[in-house]
């Protein structure tokens, strides 16, 4: 779950907070997750893999997005590559993973 200060791993069966990741996905951003790495979008185009049992940011992706005028969107890690939409001008943007 993400927030504007920082991301959150849940307990399903409990509801209890287990881990905490600094710098959240603020109003703009988004989270989706493959088999191996949960990959948080910080609003524009600023990309985090997170280990998706520890929490620890594996890496960091930034981006400039001056030639896309939208801020905020969704992210989806899927097809061997992370798609980001920016819903302010109808933009998606692939970002291959391999």
């Amino acid at each position: 779950m993400g927030g504007s200060l920082a991301s959150y791993r849940i307990d399903v069966t409990s509801g209890a907070v287990t881990t905490t990741v600094e710098g959240g996905i603020g109003y703009d951003g988004g989270i989706s997750a493959d088999d191996s790495s949960v990959w948080v979008r910080k609003g524009g185009l600023t990309l985090q893999r997170l280990d998706s049992a520890t929490g620890d940011i594996l890496e960091e992706i930034s981006a400039d997005t001056s030639e896309v005028a939208g801020r905020g969107g969704d992210i989806l890690v899927a097809i061997d590559a992370i798609w980001v939409t920016f819903y302010d001008d109808a933009t998606l943007i692939r970002i291959p993973l391999s």
